[in-house]
């Protein structure tokens, strides 16, 4: 159970489902990068203009939903 959203973004995205207000840089850079910067990221989305982003801001990769869990488990794999 969710008891509190620190992010504005999020808590929109449960109640509502809008995808409004989350943007993968600022998850990438402000929460996981910078916070992790010896662990990979791997970003999922359904949304493909988040590819090139998570690119930019260097992802350890991109999945692009939908996708066989075999895609996943190849990626994660590559970080064992």
């Amino acid at each position: 159970m969710i008891k509190s959203f620190k992010h504005k973004g999020l808590r929109n995205f449960f109640e509502t489902g809008s995808h409004s207000g989350i943007h993968v840089n600022h998850i990438i850079n402000k929460k996981i990068k910078a916070r992790n910067p010896e662990k990979p990221c791997i970003i999922m989305s359904g949304m493909s203009e988040y590819k090139k982003a998570a690119r930019d801001l260097n992802a350890d990769g991109f999945l692009s939903e939908p996708f066989p869990v075999s895609d996943l488990f190849k990626m994660v794999g590559q970080f064992a």
